[in-house]
């Protein structure tokens, strides 16, 4: 394959935990291919007559934690000019990062992955098609529903829709004095809508991620 020119939409790289930075072992491996890679940031992204632009800069990564990237200088391109742009900006999933992904779709170009299937497919919500691997669970923002779930159950998590990587997870029982002031928290007193699961005490053993690559399923 001949080297792409990709531009890489993330977090800062400067605030990144590149030990376990997912985008930054992408971005290690692509520059071990050639590829020249480009980042920038939801700030730098924005749309003039009908294209999306990017402030980028080029990226050169080293595997060290203590210094681990080298960043060029700012230039503006129309994101159709790159072979590719990967849209790597973490959640939470509000309303910039779904304005990104409008923008996004005027790029011009292969952008992965598809905007259109990022704003549909919820990290949360996109596993109710998947009804039958599902614990009892409950999507509102009603406190009242909400306690009439933990009363059901005994025990419950209680996560929001848009975090990752177990931000803003609680866990509640019917003895727990904090119900009331961990549900109007999570909600936002009623204003944001939240998911509830059923407590699995198997959790205690930890949680196993399969991947897909190429088709192949590769443990987490």
């Amino acid at each position: 394959m001949s080297a792409l020119q990709a531009a890489i939409l993330m977090d800062p790289i400067a605030g990144i935990k590149p030990a376990k930075d997912t985008t930054f072992a992408m971005l290690l491996a692509a520059q071990a291919r050639g590829h020249q890679c480009r980042v920038f940031t939801l700030s730098d992204l924005f749309l003039r007559d009908g294209r999306s632009w990017g402030r980028l800069r080029t990226v050169v990564v080293r595997d060290d934690v203590e210094d681990y990237y080298t960043l060029g200088e700012t230039e503006e391109h129309p994101l159709a000019d790159m072979d590719v742009v990967l849209m790597r900006k973490d959640p939470p999933v509000g309303l910039e990062y779904l304005t990104a992904c409008y923008l996004l779709e005027h790029a011009g170009t292969w952008v992965v992955n598809d905007p259109i299937s990022l704003r549909n497919a919820n990290e949360k919500l996109y596993a109710l098609h998947f009804p039958e691997f599902l614990p009892p669970l409950l999507v509102s923002r009603d406190l009242g529903d909400l306690r009439a779930f933990l009363a059901e159950h005994g025990e419950i998590v209680v996560k929001p829709l848009s975090a990752r990587g177990g931000e803003g997870v609680f866990y509640l029982h019917l003895q727990d004095r904090n119900v009331g002031s961990i549900l109007e928290t999570v909600t936002g007193w009623g204003q944001h809508y939240v998911m509830a699961q059923r407590y699995l005490p198997a959790i205690r053993e930890g949680d196993k991620r399969i991947l897909m690559v190429d088709g192949v399923p590769v443990p987490g």
